[in-house]
């Protein structure tokens, strides 16, 4: 049994609440769906870090650094060897992230389609 929730804003809705996607079927729609999410969110979606918090009297302030994508972060820190660095720049180059975006978006509709009541997904209409 596999349970799907929203984890983040940025990711898509799947419905209000939990969708139970348990058949042989389901799970392996879902695996597919999250290589390709794994891809747009390590790849291309930026992510705020908060690099400083204080307070000012009774405000809290914040200071956030850039929002580059988890990639970007990380072939900064020079911790990949140059065979994983190599893959991950060819996978990016070799990557449109609007179609990706299209598909994940594609691959949601069509998995959670048959099983929900009318009206769950608004949004795949």
């Amino acid at each position: 049994m596999c349970a799907v929730h929203l984890i983040r804003p940025s990711q898509p809705p799947l419905a209000q609440g939990q969708v139970r996607l348990d058949t042989p079927a389901q799970v392996a729609a879902l695996n597919a769906l999250y290589e390709q999410m794994w891809v747009y969110y390590n790849l291309f979606q930026p992510v705020l870090h908060l690099i400083a918090k204080g307070t000012n009297g009774t405000r809290i302030t914040r200071k956030w650094d850039t929002a580059p994508p988890p990639l970007t972060r990380v072939l900064a820190t020079n911790v990949l060897t140059d065979t994983q660095r190599a893959t991950l720049e060819a996978r990016v180059r070799a990557t449109n992230p609007r179609a990706l975006r299209h598909d994940i978006y594609q691959a949601l509709r069509e998995l959670l389609r048959a099983d929900l009541p009318a009206g769950a997904l608004a949004w795949a209409a």
